[in-house]
């Protein structure tokens, strides 16, 4: 998408574009190892709470983090950190040839 911006709402992107506005972030690239420290933090305590366990039971798109989006690209044993206690909680899935 991020190809083809004005996809997702072209009245919105050609206005931005204009006045040169738009600018696509790219969680693979703009989340480093300090962004990644920081949602590890947060993560773990939200974690803990057990406030996401009934998300285990449900059929939920919860299910389908990606990689990206829990920092893997910023630091990568934090990440894993995070993926592993989710999993223990069934609350992601390993996928074949999805994790590093």
């Amino acid at each position: 998408m991020k190809e083809r911006p004005e996809e997702l709402d072209r009245p919105i992107v050609v206005g931005l574009k204009q006045h040169d506005l738009l600018e696509i972030i790219e969680p693979e690239k703009a989340v480093d190892k300090a962004a990644t420290a920081k949602l590890a933090a947060a993560m773990t305590d939200i974690i803990s709470s057990g406030v996401l366990d009934q998300l285990a039971n449900e059929e939920t798109a919860f299910h389908e983090l990606l990689m990206s989006r829990l920092g893997s690209l910023g630091d990568e044993g934090l990440y894993r950190t995070i993926f592993e206690e989710l999993k223990k909680r069934r609350l992601v899935r390993d996928m074949p040839n999805y994790h590093r």
